[in-house]
C-alpha cells in the first residue's frame, strides 16, 4: 500500500494550519488532533469519515489548562479543566459534559519530577470514588503506561505506549485485567515539523491502516472560564 500518496494530499492543508501566529504573551495555544477512519479501495487506503477529535489547550506558560473531546459531528462531548492560577501542580481537575455541567472531578498526585503519578476520579454529585489511574514514565518523561483501576483498586485495563527518539508515540497496546493484550495499534509517521514532532500519522493494526490522524495548532485569544 502506498501510504505516502494520501499523505501528500493532506500535507498542504496541515502546513497552512501550522503557520506560526504572531507572538502574543496573552494568547493560548490549542493543539487539535482529528482521527479519521480508513477503508481499503483497490488495494489503496482511502480516508473515511472523521471518528472523533480532541484538543489540548495550553496557557502562555505551557500549562495544559483544558482537554476537550469532540464527537464525530464536531459537537463537544466533554472537557477536563485545570486551574494553574494558584499553584504549579493543580491538586484537582474538573470534567464537564457537553452542557457545561460538572459531572466528575479528579484528585491529582505528582511525583518528585512534577509528573502526574496518580489520579482519583470522583462522582461530582456524591463524591463517590469511581476509578483510580496510575501513570508510569521512562527516563525521558514519556508516559509509557497508564493503569486504570476500579474504586477497590483492581486492574481493569492497562495502556502501554512506546516512543521514538523524538518523543513521538509510535504504538499503543491495550491489556485487559488478565494481563492479556487484546488490541495494538502501531503508528507510521508521514509528516513531521522542524522539531521532528509528528503532524500526520497512519494507525496500523496487524499491518493494515485503520486510522489516519492529523495534528494542527491554532492560537486562541481567549477561552471560556469555568
Amino acid at each position: 500500500m502506498h501510504l505516502n500518496s494520501m499523505n501528500l494530499i493532506l500535507l498542504g492543508i496541515v502546513s497552512v494550519c501550522m503557520l506560526s501566529c504572531k507572538q502574543d504573551t496573552s494568547a493560548y495555544t490549542e493543539v487539535i488532533t482529528e482521527v479519521f477512519s480508513v477503508t481499503e479501495y483497490a488495494d489503496e487506503p482511502k480516508l473515511g469519515a472523521i471518528q472523533f477529535s480532541d484538543s489540548y489547550i495550553y496557557d502562555e506558560n505551557g500549562n495544559e489548562i483544558q482537554y476537550r473531546i469532540y464527537n464525530s459531528d464536531g459537537s463537544l462531548q466533554g472537557s477536563e479543566v485545570k486551574d494553574f492560577s494558584e499553584t504549579k501542580n493543580p491538586p484537582k481537575s474538573y470534567y464537564y459534559d457537553h452542557k457545561d455541567e460538572l459531572i466528575s472531578y479528579y484528585k491529582i498526585e505528582y511525583d518528585d519530577q512534577n509528573r502526574v503519578s496518580r489520579k482519583l476520579g470522583f462522582d461530582a454529585s456524591n463524591d463517590e470514588l469511581l476509578r483510580i489511574e496510575l501513570y508510569h514514565y521512562d527516563s525521558q518523561s514519556n508516559r509509557i503506561a497508564k493503569e486504570i483501576r476500579s474504586a477497590d483498586d483492581r486492574i481493569q485495563k492497562i495502556q502501554n505506549f512506546t516512543f521514538d527518539p523524538y518523543g513521538n508515540e509510535i504504538s499503543i497496546a491495550m491489556i485487559n485485567e488478565n494481563n492479556e493484550e487484546y488490541y495494538k495499534e502501531v503508528f507510521e509517521i508521514t509528516s513531521r515539523d522542524k522539531e521532528q514532532k509528528w503532524l500526520q500519522r497512519w494507525g496500523l493494526v496487524n499491518g493494515v491502516p485503520k486510522t489516519f490522524t492529523v495534528k494542527r495548532k491554532k492560537t486562541l485569544k481567549k477561552i471560556s472560564d469555568k
